[in-house]
């Protein structure tokens, strides 16, 4: 998430209209409205996304959407590495990932996929993976930073894969089969995605107006504690709201241990992770040496930009539901969307 931004004002201004110690925040409202309405769109086209997931009841559009920001982020990831003279092989990492959504897919859609065993695929294409890039730097590529850049290709895709793939197994590896259990993981990814999000636009309002104190200077200049106080209830205030509404159906599965007190502590959780998943990410970027993963959309940055909070609230949802609910996740789920 793009930081916001940092104070114009001068210093001896500063020092005549305020306290000591403090400064007077000068709020760019040209770019806040810009930022409001492209954030309005973008948040628009994933909940219709998303929605259309109920409506539906298939997965396709939110495969859709798993397909473009992932690889999407991987992408950029290997980037920004650039700016350090690193050159992971990009295509190879992307591709990679594509393969390995193609087969979640194919594995909760498919009965062949289905009945083979799952574990063993995903050594396999891990084993070709490998196998690939060895093969690549023998006989293909000869350079300085092979060590560097087949960590670095690796690691992408720990860093997107390895923990993104959480908000797939929260939409298909639960409960029970069919459509009862579908409703549940459809319901829990449309939680998380709006509880992180969210927290990252009460952060974001929050720093810009509110915000005094830096929360981790050297990582993010631009993030307050002000802002990530007002993230975290407002990410709250989000996931009661969601708990109450009827297409959701969350609140109807209160004998699964989906109650009140666990929806407001789930919402903390995802919070809580979102906003270490943005931390994570500024810390990558700011020792690569950019400031966004990429400039595709204005005043947002890149696609992992958008989807870093996502990262590591996944997996601190999933495990949260795992160990606190009677929700069973289990691999794999076939029948139903």
């Amino acid at each position: 998430m793009t930081e916001p931004a940092e104070n114009t004002t001068s210093p001896d201004a500063a020092a005549l209209s305020t306290p000591a110690g403090q400064k007077e925040k000068s709020i760019n409202w040209k770019r806040l409205k810009k930022r409001v309405a492209i954030g309005t769109t973008l948040l628009g086209l994933s909940s219709g996304f998303l929605y259309l997931d109920f409506v539906y009841e298939s997965a396709i559009c939110f495969m859709i959407l798993v397909a473009v920001l992932m690889p999407g982020a991987l992408y950029e990831f290997y980037s920004f590495l650039g700016k350090k003279s690193f050159t992971p092989l990009k295509w190879m990492g992307v591709i990679t990932v594509i393969a390995l959504i193609g087969y979640e897919y194919g594995v909760n859609h498919f009965e062949k996929f289905a009945q083979a065993d799952y574990f063993t695929i995903n050594q396999l294409m891990s084993f070709i993976f490998f196998f690939g890039i060895f093969l690549y730097y023998l006989f293909f590529r000869d350079e300085p930073h092979v060590i560097e850049n087949i960590a670095f290709t690796i690691f992408g895709i720990a860093y997107i894969w390895g923990l993104g793939r959480f908000t797939l197994y929260i939409r298909f590896y639960h409960g029970e089969m069919g459509a009862a259990g579908q409703e549940v993981g459809r319901a829990l990814v449309f939680f998380l995605i709006l509880v992180a999000k969210g927290n990252d636009v009460f952060a974001y309002f929050g720093g810009t107006f509110l915000g005094r104190h830096k929360l981790i200077p050297r990582v993010s200049p631009g993030k307050t504690w002000e802002g990530s106080i007002c993230g975290f209830f407002g990410g709250i205030v989000i996931g009661l709201v969601i708990y109450y509404v009827s297409c959701l159906k969350l609140q109807v599965n209160v004998d699964k241990g989906l109650t009140l007190s666990f929806i407001i502590l789930a919402a903390a959780v995802v919070g809580v992770a979102g906003q270490l998943g943005d931390l994570v990410e500024s810390l990558l970027k700011r020792k690569a040496g950019v400031k966004d993963s990429s400039n595709l959309i204005p005043e947002y940055g890149g696609v992992l930009d958008l989807v870093d909070s996502l990262l590591l609230a996944g997996p601190a949802l999933y495990f949260l539901v795992y160990f606190c609910t009677k929700i069973q996740f289990r691999m794999p789920v076939l029948g139903g969307g």
